[in-house]
């Protein structure tokens, strides 16, 4: 049964085994074969497996999109800028929650002029610098 769940698992999509309605029949393929017991037991063991793997588009759930913003960081400005500063590496952070651009933009980021005064740890976005 471990080969035949194992198999499953790496992605076979065709399984051979031998079936028997008796495994205590006389003949060696009685004994090695499957008898419905043993079907709805791999059965079993192929619908937990497709539950644990989940889709196989890998995507946040909807329940999971609050808690995804509250860990998630934003850009913020380590302190206060007025309108016309530029923005330099030293003056940004990255702060919870998530709703402000990324850090994975900070380059978006870096270099650009504020267009309105910002205050410190203001989540920046994109409406308040040029």
């Amino acid at each position: 049964m471990f080969v035949l769940t194992t198999a499953y698992n790496y992605g076979a999509e065709i399984i051979e085994k031998h079936f028997t309605l008796d495994k205590s029949l006389p003949g060696n393929d009685h004994n090695h074969s499957m008898d419905p017991e043993d079907v709805m037991v791999f059965k079993t063991n192929v619908g937990f497996l497709s539950q644990l793997s989940g889709m196989k588009n890998k995507q946040p759930l909807i329940c999971e999109s609050s808690a995804k913003r509250a860990s998630r960081r934003s850009i913020v400005l380590t302190k206060d800028i007025k309108k016309g500063d530029i923005i330099t590496a030293d003056l940004i952070t990255f702060k919870r929650p998530g709703t402000g651009i990324s850090p994975a933009r900070v380059d978006d980021v870096v270099g650009k002029t504020a267009l309105v005064d910002i205050s410190k740890d203001t989540l920046i976005d994109f409406d308040m610098i040029d």
